[in-house]
């Protein structure tokens, strides 16, 4: 996996595909190109459609998703 895309996985537990392109400065064709082969090997998960996450905490994906949010 390339440096760039590992960091960006690293730093934000949810994320769109959007957000993808901008961190790694490609187009939003390739973005969805890369989710879908992060998505295939198991690296990442779709929690939404168009969002994706890197962490298995159900309570950390739900308060990423909208911002700000808490959960009591």
């Amino acid at each position: 996996m390339k440096t760039g895309i590992r960091e960006f996985l690293e730093r934000y537990p949810v994320f769109t595909a959007k957000e993808l392109a901008s961190a790694l400065n490609k187009s939003s064709e390739y973005a969805h190109l890369v989710a879908f082969r992060l998505k295939k090997r198991g690296v990442i998960k779709e929690i939404e459609k168009g969002k994706y996450s890197t962490v298995d905490d159900a309570f950390l994906a739900a308060s990423c998703i909208t911002w700000p949010s808490y959960i009591t």
